[in-house]
């Protein structure tokens, strides 16, 4: 069954990249796409960033100071990197989803101090809902696998993961 999404989605991957090239606008809106997530992750990411490592420090009073020093040193850099993997990713989602004149709306309002402001306290959210959304998706995992298994012999798989209670 997962084969047949991960094939779903990259038919539809595939299928979507010729709508595109033949969108005249759609190098305008990449480009406004590309403004838009670079606005949207706001300037302060690293800080950020580093302090989210900090709060997991702070929450781990088990860890070495030469797990700390590790920690420090190293997560910031490498989720830094990740998100601007991701950021690369998402600018043509936006592009095929906003039109031009919402993803220039977008960069005129993340250009502004207040829009700087909601950057910084969605990526502080984005976080957060991470959290909830990980644990909402074990446990229905969780309960579907438990279901279907009853319902057809089999043993579940996430069995052996723990809750992220």
């Amino acid at each position: 069954m997962r084969i047949l999404a991960a094939l779903a989605l990259c038919l539809g991957l595939f299928t979507a990249a010729p709508a595109l090239a033949q969108d005249p606008d759609a190098a305008r809106r990449l480009q406004l796409a590309e403004q838009y997530v670079e606005l949207s992750l706001g300037e302060n990411i690293a800080a950020l960033v580093g302090q989210i490592v900090e709060e997991d420090l702070a929450a781990s009073p088990d860890m070495s100071d030469r797990e700390r020093a590790w920690m420090r040193a190293n997560m910031p850099p490498m989720i830094l990197e990740a998100i601007d993997r991701m950021a690369k990713d998402m600018a043509p989602i936006y592009a095929e989803t906003f039109t031009i004149e919402e993803l220039e709306a977008l960069v005129a309002f993340y250009s502004t101090p207040l829009g700087q402001a909601v950057a910084i306290k969605e990526f502080e959210l984005g976080s957060r809902i991470d959290e909830l959304l990980g644990g909402a998706m074990i446990e229905f995992f969780q309960t579907f696998e438990a279901k279907y298994c009853a319902e057809f012999d089999c043993e579940p798989l996430m069995a052996v993961v723990p809750s992220a209670k």
